[in-house]
């Protein structure tokens, strides 16, 4: 037992030193991804009143990281067509996922208006990006 947890210790130490290299196209790409996931889990969480706010707090949260992106994507510059074929076909199922999740659980809040003004501020972190 006490190798099964020094072994999953380095291999999560090796993907964290691994991760933390210069930003590429891929590893933005990746982030985005990422966030998007975590968007659709935190709009799957809204049930009431109560965890709107508590949502609307956590999607604010991600403004500082999709700001962080953005200067990555800027600094490194444009991808050539190549590269960005490349990128869409490697994330393609999974951004695709992540976007269909987010969809569904924006889809889920239905007509509870109360709960779209809630969070209609914090959204906007996320329609001003890219």
């Amino acid at each position: 037992m006490k190798n099964i947890y020094l072994f999953g210790l380095a291999a999560i130490s090796l993907f964290a030193l691994s991760s933390c290299g210069k930003p590429s196209h891929e590893s933005v790409r990746e982030a985005e991804i990422e966030i998007l996931e975590e968007v659709a889990e935190i709009f799957e969480s809204v049930e009431d009143e109560s965890s709107a706010k508590a949502a609307a707090k956590e999607l604010d949260k991600m403004k500082e990281r999709f700001d962080e992106l953005k200067k990555q994507k800027e600094a490194l510059g444009e991808m050539s067509d190549e590269e960005e074929a490349a990128l869409d076909e490697k994330f393609a199922k999974r951004q695709e996922q992540a976007e269909a999740n987010c969809l569904a659980a924006m889809f889920k809040l239905g007509p509870k208006k109360e709960l779209h003004e809630i969070l209609e501020p914090s959204m906007k972190v996320l329609s001003d990006y890219k």
